[in-house]
């Protein structure tokens, strides 16, 4: 029993090698302890050529060795011969699904496809960009938010055995945004919601009479309340709300709050002498008080909140000296006064002088 050769060398494809086997008319068994290689004949009784198929090695890491044995196949004879194969690596590769990522400012994890038949070193060239974890099948990789002001690039390199593959990634500066362009308040002391929606960490600073609640959050969207206190003057204020992230404004949310405003029509009445009533509308935002009157003149209202419609009301005047005064309104802490002039005639009196002769 002999064979031809003592090694057979395999390609890392698919492939096929022969062995020959001179028996002599004795029985043989070949035995081969690998999946990776397949004989079309594994046992016989006389002289032979074996056909030895191998897999694909996809593997470019290791070649592969395996010992196939030949031997004769009675009982009361032992021979042997050991036959060595070995296969190739495979040409080492690794594809990226994707070469190139634009990301938006946010953090984020990122997994990539890949195939690859070669283990390999992954490097990225910003601190930024953190390394989860990669095989054969994937890269992950871990992104931090951009707080910065502008877009940023990046590299990550996947590099074995003499090959290189990169992978260009940009991210957008974080962006924050509020569904709330502006707000107006009247002068009372108020509130209202404002919906927040960011990328990254964020502060929200304001003008000092604007009260903000929460002031500062995490990436996401999240309710912001902006208070005002009572704006206790007669002029309109200006202010505002700025959104940032990392000190840097990137949102303005103005707020403009009304002052009180309180005035009366008209700003004078004219009673004659006999008694009678006359009518003044206020108009205000705020509460107002009357803090003089004449004592020859009542009102139907002393005080009040907002618009009303007072009435004035004077008795017969029986004298011929004319009567004079004022009716003075003021709003809360006499922030705005306003004056109506009063006036009642007197009685007249008329003299006829009959004709007298002397």
């Amino acid at each position: 029993l002999k064979v031809n050769v003592s090694a057979i060398d395999f390609p890392s494809s698919l492939s096929q090698k022969s062995l020959s086997i001179d028996a002599d008319d004795t029985p043989w068994l070949i035995t081969i302890p690998t999946p990776w290689v397949k004989a079309n004949l594994t046992k016989g009784t006389r002289s032979a050529t074996i056909e030895l198929s191998a897999e694909l090695n996809n593997s470019a890491d290791t070649s592969r060795v395996c010992v196939a044995n030949v031997s004769a196949d009675v009982s009361d004879w032992t021979r042997s011969y050991a036959v060595t194969l070995t296969q190739e690596k495979a040409k080492p590769y690794i594809n990226l699904s994707q070469s190139t990522l634009t990301l938006d400012g946010k953090a984020q994890s990122q997994t990539l496809e890949l195939s690859a038949n070669v283990k390999y070193n992954v490097t990225s060239i910003v601190d930024w960009i953190k390394i989860v974890g990669h095989d054969y099948e994937k890269l992950s990789l871990s992104i931090m938010e951009n707080t910065t002001s502008n877009a940023r690039s990046g590299q990550v390199t996947l590099s074995a055995s003499g090959i290189s593959v990169s992978l260009s990634i940009v991210q957008r500066a974080a962006n924050i945004s509020s569904t709330t362009s502006s707000l107006t308040f009247d002068y009372e002391a108020s509130s209202a919601k404002v919906s927040v929606e960011s990328e990254a960490a964020w502060t929200a600073v304001s003008s000092d009479w604007i009260n903000l609640s929460p002031s500062s959050g995490k990436a996401g969207t999240i309710m912001m309340t902006v208070s005002v206190s009572k704006n206790a003057s007669a002029n309109t204020r200006n202010g505002f709300v700025y959104l940032t992230i990392d000190g840097k404004n990137k949102v303005e949310i103005p707020i403009i709050q009304t002052g009180i405003f309180c005035d009366v029509s008209p700003t004078s009445i004219s009673f004659d002498s006999f008694t009678g009533s006359r009518t003044f509308a206020v108009t205000s935002n705020d509460s107002w008080s009357i803090t003089s009157c004449p004592d020859w003149l009542t009102l139907s209202n002393m005080s009040g909140k907002g618009d009303a419609t007072l009435t004035a009301s004077v008795s017969e005047n029986n004298t011929t000296i004319p009567l004079n005064g004022k009716i003075v309104l003021a709003t809360t802490g006499n922030v705005i006064t306003r004056t109506i002039n009063v006036t009642q005639e007197g009685k007249t009196i008329d003299f006829t002088v009959p004709n007298v002769s002397f």
